[in-house]
């Protein structure tokens, strides 16, 4: 599954108010077997700290615009 991520928490000047359509995704995968919804909601947790914390965002951001200017 994937999990859009809020740019804004990296990116200063795109202010909380601004309209902003751009949403870098982060992979995350479900482990088989396990039932208990709350240890998985917690692995996914995270899982999707760990990747946030390691992204690029304002690399993200020029590599998204000048994909849509091609």
């Amino acid at each position: 599954m994937i999990s859009p991520v809020d740019i804004r928490h990296f990116i200063p000047e795109i202010k909380q108010d601004h309209m902003f359509a751009f949403a870098p995704t982060v992979e995350l995968s479900l482990k088989k077997g396990n039932d208990n919804v709350v240890d998985t909601a917690k692995d996914i947790k995270t899982v999707l700290t760990q990747k946030t914390e390691k992204m690029d965002a304002r690399e993200l951001l020029w590599m998204g615009n000048r994909c849509t200017r091609s």
